[in-house]
């Protein structure tokens, strides 16, 4: 049986999406799907704008929260529960460096202070990753984070009503 193309060149990298990448691809051929049906109306991609400085002191004080409320423990009680070291790393970047400070490859504080730039990195990725949308012709409608509720609301509204 002839298989189309993956749509993602990456699934072929991973056992598991590999075979959730058959398996879709095994459900298209033996079943006509009509994807028109799943895009009915107009779409609005918004966006909420904050600065990067009020972003990186989020992200910072999330992590101290994060790990105040004990998800070392809950490291440490995965890796008792006989999941494997190697298994937790994939699980993602908090994971992994906790598993990796639990380890004592690291100690807290230069866990704390890597883990802390890893989660910057992966946040401008982000952007990035929606400024590339915006280049290939996707509208994000940006609000302001520091309006109230139902200023942005009222950006919402307009948006919507004027692109009917």
């Amino acid at each position: 049986m002839s298989y189309k193309t993956l749509h993602n060149e990456t699934d072929t990298e991973n056992r598991r999406r590999l075979i959730r990448a058959l398996e879709i691809a095994h459900f298209s051929s033996v079943k006509q799907v009509d994807t028109n049906t799943f895009l009915t109306g107009k779409q609005f991609i918004f966006g909420i704008s904050q600065s990067r400085e009020i972003v990186r002191q989020r992200i910072t004080n999330r992590l101290h929260i994060r790990l105040k409320e004990g998800m070392i423990e809950e490291v440490q009680a995965l890796l008792d529960s006989c999941i494997s070291a190697s298994r937790l790393i994939r699980y993602g970047l908090e994971y992994m460096s906790i598993t990796e400070y639990l380890l004592k490859q690291y100690s807290y504080n230069e866990m704390v202070r890597l883990l802390n730039i890893a989660i910057q990195q992966f946040s401008k990725r982000q952007m990035t990753w929606f400024r590339v949308m915006e280049r290939r012709g996707l509208t994000i409608s940006w609000i302001d984070e520091l309006l109230r509720t139902d200023e942005k609301m009222a950006e919402i509204e307009k948006v919507v009503c004027t692109k009917k």
